[in-house]
């Protein structure tokens, strides 16, 4: 984490110089979700280490229950980074409006044809993103 915000602290310097910044901030996680069940396809990787580490710690696992195990930390794990990362976001530009991109999520294909709203599995998914940063 200390790495990560030593980065985050690079990154805001270059990108918003102006310590009385009040524009939008936004932070660009593409590459990960943070909610289990929406790494799939390539972000997959993140489910199969994540498993491959609590079996590390506990070898004597099923695999189903390791991957229970996973699931949990790496939603809290998550959740805990990215309040990190706006908090120290808020430290450096506190009058910045902070906020991530492609969030919520929304289905690709939402004002086109009979689409005009985001589906219930996405608004289940901001629901459940909500409640792991409630605090901010």
């Amino acid at each position: 984490m200390e790495a990560h915000l030593l980065q985050v602290h690079r990154d805001i310097e270059a990108a918003i110089p102006d310590a009385n910044f009040d524009g939008l901030a936004v932070l660009d996680f593409e590459s990960w979700r943070p909610l289990w069940f929406l790494n799939w396809g390539s972000k997959r990787i993140y489910k199969n280490e994540s498993i491959a580490y609590v079996l590390q710690r506990f070898p004597h696992l099923s695999r189903k229950s390791a991957k229970s195990i996973a699931a949990i930390e790496f939603n809290v794990a998550a959740a805990d980074f990215l309040r990190q990362t706006i908090r120290y976001g808020l430290s450096m530009r506190p009058f910045a409006k902070w906020g991530f991109y492609g969030i919520p999520y929304c289905n690709y294909d939402a004002g086109q044809l009979s689409e005009t709203e985001c589906s219930e599995d996405f608004k289940n998914y901001n629901d459940r993103f909500d409640e792991n940063l409630i605090e901010l």
